[in-house]
């Protein structure tokens, strides 16, 4: 049963729909059932992982992303009927969760409204995790030489529809087994099984290779759950994929533009936003949400089975005191600067009020050395040996150039009516290194102006303004930054920490290479614990503190 509930869900679900039942008709605690644990899960395929060529249409997939923008909400067939036209027999079919529709020979869609049910959906355009470290991706990726899910099933040429398409074309039909009595249907099963292939992308969010802008996605989401997906957020989410080539396709000529805006609501919009919002499915496959979850964390170290280091106060001890040695000696043998890193490396937000951002440590380590012109600068040495310990960190050298030509902050672009991503779009928990010493005399446009403010308004107060042109919007945002530079920053921070070096080159990569793979995976799970723990004062100290204030 499992199996076929990866390879066929689409044929479950409309057995649950058979079936009858409130609400989805039981989809959602069904699948539920299926995969309560993570074991579970993870027995289901990898959008992440694998390949678009070797997964099915119409196959169920998981994926682990941020969000990085929401479209508005378009409407579907919830419920449609399809007549047999040699005997007059009527079939009623499910269309959620699916963006087209097949039917065998011998059938046509009853076009009737009062025979068709329309619902609404929200569309979620979701990227990779911006900014993952190579050793994190690899802990998430499991053994991918499980089963893929390759459709091996060839039978008769049956005729298709898009929901929201009027074109015609062939597709493969499984198991049309199909009985109308009294025009009721007591089963109907039917796949889209094409095999795309595909690769590319666009210029997207900093941290993402060619590779993972190919798996980009649009997550469709259903019901009142759309409330708790929000911009830049993590989650993992449990679907159906969705790669019919007739995706891409939303021309029609049809004389009566009320009946093109039936069957295609994207038929009012402008030729930009349609490219924008239906890419070709081979680069920007669909899925279909069923089951998700919101991620706190993107370290896979820290589990359940993390927590029992807490309670080890030995094991607590060696583990801090090993990234201190390591911190150490990539900052020069400077123990002070280490001990303000690895605090800066642990903080997060955890309340805010007007004036305050509670748990936010910007840290500017200055008197940096300044590399020659061949050599890496300080920065650079730092952050290598940073993307062997976290699992989300992102270095931006500070260069003239940079500042005057990226965008940092997200922009409304309402042609294509899209969130055109920036620089400083991360998902929470994203270590943010800034190479000041990167920044040669010159001047700043208007671009490079709006750019440093946003990098001191994020660093002080933990938001970044998303721009809509006509007005800004502030987001919440969970990003530490660090800087290095010679003097004292120009970004505002929490502390400054001159650098009293002992050593005369950085030498963090021989700590790193020094460590077993055991003293490795605690230091990593170390970070990642002590960082998600939950902070709270006791009254004691409440008292005490408002007898301070």
């Amino acid at each position: 049963m499992s199996d076929l509930i990866i390879s066929e869900p689409l044929t479950v679900i409309q057995g649950l729909f058979e079936k009858g039942g409130k609400g989805d008709w039981g989809v959602e605690a069904f699948f539920s059932s299926h995969f309560a644990t993570a074991d579970d899960i993870e027995k289901v395929p990898s959008l992440n992982d694998r390949p678009l060529h070797a997964l099915t249409d119409g196959c169920l997939v998981r994926y682990r992303c941020m969000i990085q923008d929401q479209f508005e909400p378009e409407y579907y067939l919830n419920t449609y009927q399809l007549v047999n036209t040699a005997t007059g027999g009527k079939v009623l079919c499910c269309g959620k969760y699916r963006d087209v529709f097949n039917y065998p020979p011998n059938y046509e869609l009853n076009e009737d409204p009062d025979v068709t049910i329309t619902d609404e959906r929200t569309t979620l355009y979701c990227v990779p995790i911006p900014a993952e470290t190579e050793w994190a991706k690899a802990a998430f990726r499991r053994d991918t030489d499980g089963p893929v899910v390759e459709d091996e099933r060839s039978s008769r040429r049956g005729t298709k529809r898009g929901l929201c398409d009027e074109g015609d074309g062939d597709d493969e039909w499984m198991d049309s087994d199909v009985q109308s009595v009294d025009g009721v249907s007591k089963r109907c099963k039917q796949h889209d099984g094409g095999h795309i292939e595909g690769d590319g992308g666009q210029k997207s969010l900093p941290g993402l290779d060619e590779k993972e802008i190919s798996v980009s996605c649009l997550v469709k989401v259903y019901g009142d759950s759309i409330e708790q997906f929000k911009v830049a957020s993590m989650v993992e989410f449990v679907g159906i994929l969705s790669v019919s080539p007739s995706l891409a396709c939303f021309d029609h000529n049809s004389s009566d533009p009320d009946q093109d805006l039936l069957l295609n609501p994207f038929a009012a919009e402008g030729a930009a936003e349609r490219k924008a919002h239906s890419p070709p499915p081979s680069l920007v496959p669909r899925l279909h949400c069923i089951l998700s979850r919101t991620l706190s964390h993107s370290n896979p170290l820290v589990t359940s089975g993390s927590l029992p280091l807490l309670k080890d106060s030995s094991a607590v001890g060696v583990a801090r005191e090993l990234a201190l040695s390591v911190l150490t000696e990539v900052l020069l043998g400077d123990r002070l600067a280490a001990e303000y890193t690895l605090l800066h490396m642990l903080s997060s937000v955890y309340g805010r009020t007007e004036v305050l951002v509670l748990g936010s440590f910007a840290v500017n380590i200055s008197r940096c050395p300044v590399p020659g012109a061949q050599s890496l600068s300080f920065a650079s040495s730092f952050f290598s040996v940073l993307q062997d310990l976290v699992p989300k960190c992102h270095l931006l050298p500070m260069t003239l150039a940079n500042m005057n030509t990226l965008r940092f902050t997200p922009k409304k672009d309402y042609e294509t009516n899209r969130i055109q991503p920036g620089t400083l779009q991360f998902s929470a928990g994203t270590l943010l290194v800034i190479d000041e010493t990167k920044l040669s005399p010159g001047r700043l446009n208007e671009q490079g102006v709006k750019n440093l403010a946003s990098l001191c308004h994020l660093s002080r107060w933990q938001k970044i303004h998303y721009d809509f042109q006509y007005y800004n919007t502030e987001f919440n945002c969970d990003t530490p930054v660090m800087v290095f530079s010679e003097g004292r920053s120009m970004i505002k921070d929490n502390c400054e920490v001159p650098l009293d070096p002992v050593a005369m080159a950085p030498s963090g990569d021989r700590a790193i290479k020094r460590l077993t793979e055991h003293q490795l995976h605690n230091l990593r799970e170390y970070l990642g614990v002590c960082r998600e723990i939950q902070y709270s004062l006791p009254t004691e100290l409440q008292t005490v503190s408002r007898g301070l204030l």
